[in-house]
């Protein structure tokens, strides 16, 4: 009876060390995350967007998972070089309210938007995964406005293939976005016990890939996995593109 006693102290005390740090980080995180960015009032509608630098502007698209804070690092590389780098945050994610049309034409249209609403009157655009193909529109739609175009891994349609080329999103990717991705819960204890499950999902990476890594490279993977922590302001975001990948 008493080591029953004991386990059971032991299972509560635990349960209520890990609701504690949950609340904590969840705290820390959304504060940040307010805190380091802005919301404009754009013909689209509100944006949400953060700035560094000075110089040419750079907008920098973040991939599926993100909003700015995906591509932070990209502007810490880049501002000390005399880059001017705006990252949004697209359709969905954190403070960027999804319109009822919330397709790639439409996203490449709230680019222009915040870039007006900023005095931009051109800038290159780097678009990460996901955040290729509206990046690509803009710069097909307003080829006046962009100066250049960087695609990194890109989420795009290659010349040449065919529908049937194609598939539709996995079962484990389909459990991933309905269930995994629909709690902050679980998504803080994913990314912290097993945060493979979303290298090979979210990041759509192999994992053999991220394992041949050098460390340097793993520790940039798991800080983009962090930081899709809390994902209810992100899941909408996330849905639309995986339908676009689809």
């Amino acid at each position: 009876m008493n080591y029953v006693i004991g386990c059971v102290v032991t299972l509560l005390a635990l349960a209520g060390w890990v609701s504690a740090r949950y609340e904590s980080d969840h705290a820390e995180v959304t504060a940040r995350l307010a805190r380091d960015s802005h919301v404009a009032t754009t013909a689209c509608g509100p944006i949400e967007y953060s700035e560094v630098g000075s110089g040419p502007a750079v907008l920098a698209i973040h991939g599926a998972g993100g909003g700015y804070p995906q591509m932070a690092e990209f502007g810490d590389t880049l501002a000390p070089a005399g880059f001017r780098v705006v990252a949004v945050s697209r359709f969905g994610y954190l403070r960027t309210p999804s319109p009822i049309h919330a397709g790639v034409k439409e996203q490449a249209a709230a680019h222009a938007c915040l870039l007006d609403s900023l005095g931009i009157a051109t800038a290159a655009v780097f678009g990460v995964s996901a955040g290729a193909p509206s990046s690509i529109r803009f710069c097909l739609d307003f080829p006046a406005r962009c100066s250049a175009l960087v695609l990194l891994v890109p989420a795009a349609f290659p010349p040449g293939t065919t529908t049937k080329d194609t598939t539709p999103p996995s079962p484990y990717m389909s459990f991933v976005l309905d269930h995994v991705l629909g709690s902050d819960f679980l998504i803080w204890t994913v990314t912290r016990v097993a945060p493979h499950m979303l290298i090979e999902t979210v990041l759509a990476t192999p994992i053999e890939v991220y394992r041949n890594a050098d460390s340097s490279e793993q520790a940039r993977a798991l800080r983009i996995i962090q930081d899709i922590f809390p994902v209810s302001q992100r899941i909408e975001g996330l849905r639309i593109d995986a339908r676009m990948a689809a």
